[in-house]
């Protein structure tokens, strides 16, 4: 239990060193098309986000049990048939959230050479 632990927290480190930079990529995007600096309103709603999502995962946590089939209030041993289901879930869901991750990351439009000429442009405008 301890070593998938271990390797998500390192993985979760990372989501917030990649949410931070593009939050500061999208910050300069933002500051060129439309004159402003908004770096507040970008981390309210990432902020909003975040804890948006760790509803939903609580939320799709107990619907994932009762799709299993695990009863509210039952305090028996749990059949093979949820287990298995149980199993089945631990592995899908990550799955297709790393890919739908994978996904975005590939179609990010705002690239490096991008982001060095959106600088450039600021800077010249400063």
């Amino acid at each position: 239990m301890a070593v998938p632990l271990m390797v998500s927290q390192i993985g979760l480190c990372g989501c917030w060193v990649i949410g931070g930079s593009i939050c500061v990529d999208v910050c300069d995007y933002d500051e060129l098309k439309t004159g402003k600096r908004r770096e507040g309103m970008y981390s309210a709603v990432g902020g909003f986000v975040y804890k948006a999502t760790l509803a939903l995962v609580a939320v799709l946590s107990g619907a994932i049990l009762v799709w299993a089939g695990v009863k509210e209030g039952e305090v028996t041993e749990l059949s093979m048939d949820i287990i298995n289901k149980l199993r089945i879930m631990y592995v899908v869901v990550p799955v297709i959230a790393f890919g739908l991750g994978i996904w975005v990351m590939i179609n990010y439009p705002l690239t490096k050479i991008k982001m060095l000429d959106i600088q450039r442009q600021l800077e010249e405008r400063r």
